[in-house]
């Protein structure tokens, strides 16, 4: 009880903390930079090479698999506005066209090497 003229101390309730700001993850930064590499090349590949955007979007096409391969694994990391890029990629198609991961020799290919010694 309140003694007689006083007034009755306010009633203190705990809070929850601030909620903490959502930080990048470095699963979804790298997803992110992923996803910029592809559109980047992707704009490269429909302006300069010739191929259809279906066969980029066709996940069984050597097209698609190139394109993602030169955006994502190649451990060369060119720019897709590169001099070599668009030679790289025709390389990369033939390699997915002609089953290359099958090939007895495959000096190389595929790697971050330059394509001359492919």
């Amino acid at each position: 009880t309140v003694p007689e003229g006083s007034v009755p101390a306010p009633e203190v309730k705990p809070t929850q903390p601030p909620a903490e700001p959502e930080s990048s993850t470095p699963e979804s930064e790298s997803e992110t930079a992923a996803a910029q590499r592809l559109t980047a090349f992707e704009t490269v590949l429909l302006e300069h090479s010739g191929v259809p955007k279906e066969s980029l979007e066709d996940e069984k096409s050597p097209h698609y698999a190139a394109w993602r391969w030169i955006a994502i694994d190649d451990s060369a990391q060119l720019s897709p506005n590169d001099s070599f890029m668009l030679d790289r990629y025709a390389l990369a198609t033939f390699f997915f066209a002609t089953s290359g991961q099958a090939w007895k020799v495959q000096t190389n290919w595929m790697t971050g090497s330059g394509y001359c010694s492919w």
